[in-house]
């Protein structure tokens, strides 16, 4: 085709009026129209368009279009079928058709456009600027005697025969057939990326599952906004002692807000640790350290959560902390022994001394008594610190535990009766035989039987049990073997639970905050368990637990 350079208007001289050129764009996807349309209405062209050639020969009838801009590959009728339509009518043959395609040209593509009336051939990849080019020529060769610019006219070159009917056919059909052969072509090469992909992004999901999933720390991922949990893996299930799909389902995550660290973490936009209590499905506070971040940046409103169970954690850092105590109360008493324990000795025979010569004298008994009654609580407390340090082996031997309470029993039997106290025993039958330390385990049961007729009022009652708790399951051979201690006091408040067992801190008056701390010390020693709360119906309840295992021949042992 013979090109020049013409001097280009965008305005067209139509019967004494100037007006814009007018371009039929025809493309089946909508960007690509709104592109044409911005830059044609850049360069001042008004354009009207259609999404295929069918549609655009229907605008054709309507509306006087000076130049046509089609892509080539379109449903219903493509580019060469629709200016193979135009070339056969009168009133369009001789509007300028220009096919504006993504796909390859070669020779023979060319000379099928031309011979079917197509005027340019432009490619889409190298821009549009070819294209704008390519507008203005067309338009100034067809119309530029009706332009009031300077023209320089160009012709079309040597005219070319048109083609009949069913050679077009023929050439169209091969020409879409090679077309579609080459986009299945690049379609396969599209798939086999995509698989490729999708198979790396698969393995990729995998390592990041497995690598999740059996993470040696419970990890949750939560949404920021609601607190609900998204995603959880086996270590914190384990942890919330719950199903994945129960937790799932949970309105959030369990926290048991302390000091606003809840509202701290779900406002954080970088990595936040700290540590926090979280509830188990039983009801459990668990005490955790968390660290959190975001698990993308920007909108995503995920968090992920790194959760850590403490809890026996802070209590060896109690037991540490008790044992720090035990050490400073060890050498406190092996002071006190020597400083206290031989003068009390003087002191308490030379009031036995005055008992036995001035008993007769009823107010002078009664005053001696009285000191001698204090004498021996001062031995007593020389006596609870100094087993507080004492690190003797333990005489473990089988016993009865029900004939432990019945003899500790009795060396408050006194005591009980200067409150007018009432003892209810409710001693199970047929608890197995425990390795224990009688000794040591008697001072623990005199402790608490002190406490309660302390704390009891005059006239009250004070209920000891002995019962067997079986395990769960069959295979287990572990039971265990408890005992309970309940007074009629007031209960214990709140506040003073966490300390009950700290050694020289008392809740009563004139107590020495020793027998508490020994009764826990003798069941560390022998691995068992010692609580004390408040009773759902009044007063305190305290209990011993000691762990046994039954084995095949029917004996038992502490478990070690």
């Amino acid at each position: 085709m013979q090109k020049s350079t013409l001097l280009f208007s965008p305005q067209l001289a139509d019967h004494g009026h100037t007006r814009q050129y007018r371009i039929l764009i025809v493309d089946d996807l909508e960007e690509n129209l709104d592109l044409l349309d911005d830059v044609l209405a850049e360069d001042g062209f008004e354009t009207v368009r259609s999404r295929n050639g069918a549609e655009a020969l229907e605008v054709l009838r309507v509306t006087a279009v000076d130049l046509i801009v089609a892509d080539a590959m379109m449903p219903k009728m493509d580019g060469f079928e629709l200016c193979k339509a135009i070339r056969k009518l009168p009133a369009y043959a001789n509007i300028p058709f220009i096919i504006h395609s993504a796909n390859y040209i070669d020779h023979e593509d060319e000379q099928f456009a031309q011979r079917i009336g197509v005027d340019r051939y432009v490619m889409k990849q190298p821009g549009l600027g070819s294209l704008t080019t390519a507008v203005k020529e067309l338009l100034a060769e067809r119309y530029a005697h009706l332009s009031h610019t300077p023209e320089v006219r160009i012709g079309r070159g040597k005219p070319q025969q048109r083609m009949d009917e069913p050679t077009f056919l023929e050439k169209h059909h091969s020409m879409v057939s090679k077309k579609l052969e080459e986009k299945m072509a690049e379609l396969e090469v599209y798939t086999e990326t995509l698989d490729r992909r999708n198979r790396e992004l698969q393995a990729s999901e995998a390592r990041y599952r497995s690598l999740f999933e059996y993470a040696s720390v419970a990890i949750f991922v939560i949404d920021r906004h609601t607190g609900k949990v998204l995603d959880v893996n086996r270590m914190g299930t384990a942890l919330v002692q719950s199903s994945r799909e129960e937790i799932l389902m949970m309105e959030s995550f369990p926290f048991v807000e302390k000091n606003g660290f809840l509202s701290s973490l779900l406002q954080t936009t970088t990595f936040f640790s700290g540590e926090t209590a979280i509830r188990s499905r039983n009801g459990e506070i668990i005490e955790v350290e968390i660290g959190a971040g975001p698990v993308a940046q920007y909108l995503d409103t995920r968090l992920i959560l790194f959760v850590r169970d403490v809890t026996e954690q802070r209590k060896m850092q109690q037991q540490l902390v008790q044992a720090e105590k035990m050490m400073m109360m060890g050498c406190f008493a092996t002071g006190i022994a020597h400083e206290i324990r031989n003068p009390l000795t003087a002191v308490a025979l030379n009031l036995q001394y005055l008992l036995h010569k001035h008993g007769g004298q009823a107010d002078i008994r009664e005053y001696v008594e009285s000191a001698f009654d204090a004498t021996l609580r001062v031995g007593n407390v020389v006596e609870n610190t100094l087993n507080l340090a004492r690190r003797t082996p333990l005489s473990l031997k089988p016993h009865k535990v029900n004939t432990i309470v019945n003899d500790a029993l009795r060396f408050v039997r006194i005591s009980l009766q200067e409150k007018n106290m009432k003892v209810v025993c409710q001693l199970a039958g047929d608890l197995p035989l425990v390795n224990l330390d009688a000794k040591e385990v008697q001072q623990a049961l005199l402790n608490l039987f002190q406490n309660a007729i302390e704390v009891s009022p005059a006239g009250g009652t004070i209920t000891v049990a002995t019962m067997m708790r079986l395990p769960r399951r069959s295979e287990d051979k572990r039971v265990k073997v408890e005992i309970s201690v309940r007074d009629s006091g007031s209960g214990i408040k709140m506040e003073d639970l966490p300390h009950l067992f700290e050694p020289l801190r008392s809740t009563k008056s004139g107590g020495t905050g020793i027998g508490l701390s020994l009764s826990k010390h003798i069941m560390d020693r022998h691995r068992g368990e010692i609580s004390l709360e408040s009773h759902p119906e009044g007063g305190a309840i305290a209990r011993l637990v000691f762990v046994t295992t039954i084995e095949n021949n029917g004996g038992t042992h502490v478990q070690g």
